[in-house]
Parts: structure tokens; C-alpha cells; sequence
């Protein structure tokens, strides 16, 4: 079976943030904790979030979970989307290879309405359904060209206006790839480019 989902959230973009978090698609709604981006509770992005503000969580569940995890990303200057805005999904699977973007999410809309934003975090770069292949596709239907070369994990492009936007594709937090054991390695990849703002 073949279903057809809009994004629910769209995006989150605290005032001010230096750089926006680009996923694939929200999980099956079956499997959310909360109502709003990486619901699932085994998946390692919030840790991630908890380990780079040295602070757990309070609450893993319903709106105050939501209220926690934005305070967090305005904290650290980040943003939060995904790439695919309409999708079809295979099943009721939340694996990526299961879904097909039908629509992209308009990234240069959200960097048009946040000026501040210089730097983009791809969290997933591999297979036929991931941020980064999204992504280039994305910005190859409006003539621009993004390239990593080799095993480069950084790459950069300039919009119409001038401003040059940087990208890095990061481990992503899924439970496939994520885990405990290396959960503090991740840590410190994702706070090369997400500095706190608080101690």
C-alpha cells in the first residue's frame, strides 16, 4: 500500500539561527512520542540536542516535550526541517528507502525569511532516499550545482543574492546509524557546528 503525506510541521526556526537541521520526513505517525520533528524516542537527535546543552530533558511526551525541545533549539541557534514537503510511502514503514519526495520542502523560502542562517546540516547522505540526494536534487531544478567530492563532508553555494550558504552532512541520528557507543563522537560532530549559547 502507497500513502501520500504532507509535512506536518513544515519547519522551526528560532529568531536569529545561525544554521538549519535538513532531514528526510517525519517518522509514521504511530511512532511519535510528540508533536513535532524527530518524534521518535529511539531516534538520537534529542540526545544529541541534551548532550551539546549538558541538560536532559524533562519531558519525553505531549506538548511540554514540544515547548522543551524549541527553548533547546533557540538556545543553540538552530533550525529544524526536512526536505521532503509530499511524500508517498511504501507501507507503514519509516525507513527512508520507503519513501519518495513528490514535492521539496522550499529551503531558500525559509533562508529568505531567516537572514541569519549561513549554514545548513544534512543528517543523512546515503541511498536513493536521503537529505543530501534531496537536497542537490532540490537545488538542481533551480540551476545550481552542489558537489562533495571524494569523501568531503562540506561543501558550499551562493544564492541569487550573493550570500554564500555552507553545508555539511552530518552521522545521521537514526537508530540504524546512531548508537549509545558513539553517541559522544556524534555529539561532537553535531557541536562543530552548533556552538551553545549558554554553559
Amino acid at each position: 500500500m502507497i500513502t501520500t503525506e504532507q509535512h506536518p510541521w513544515k519547519w522551526y526556526v528560532p529568531e536569529n539561527a545561525k544554521c538549519l537541521v535538513i532531514g528526510t520526513h517525519p517518522p509514521t505517525k504511530k511512532n511519535w512520542s510528540f508533536d513535532f520533528f524527530y518524534p521518535n524516542k529511539r531516534n538520537f537527535f534529542w540526545k544529541i540536542i541534551s548532550g551539546l546543552l549538558n541538560k536532559e530533558f524533562v519531558y519525553n511526551e505531549g506538548p511540554q516535550a514540544v515547548l522543551e525541545r524549541k527553548e533547546a533549539l533557540a538556545l543553540l541557534g538552530v533550525g529544524v526541517t526536512d526536505m521532503g514537503f509530499v511524500i508517498e510511502r511504501s507501507g507503514d514503514s519509516s525507513l527512508d528507502e520507503n519513501i519518495r519526495v513528490k514535492e521539496y520542502m522550499e529551503i531558500h523560502t525559509i533562508l529568505d525569511l531567516f537572514p541569519t542562517i549561513d549554514t545548513i546540516l544534512l543528517t543523512s547522505s546515503s541511498g536513493k532516499s536521503s537529505a543530501r540526494l534531496w537536497f542537490q536534487q532540490y537545488l538542481s531544478r533551480q540551476g545550481l550545482e552542489l558537489k562533495f567530492r571524494g569523501k568531503e563532508k562540506a561543501s558550499a553555494y551562493t544564492l541569487a543574492s550573493g550570500r554564500q550558504i555552507k553545508v555539511i552532512i552530518l552521522p545521521s541520528p537514526s537508530p540504524r546509524f546512531a548508537n549509545q557507543n558513539r553517541l559522544a563522537a556524534i555529539i561532537a560532530l553535531y557541536g562543530a557546528h552548533m556552538a551553545p549559547r549558554v554553559k
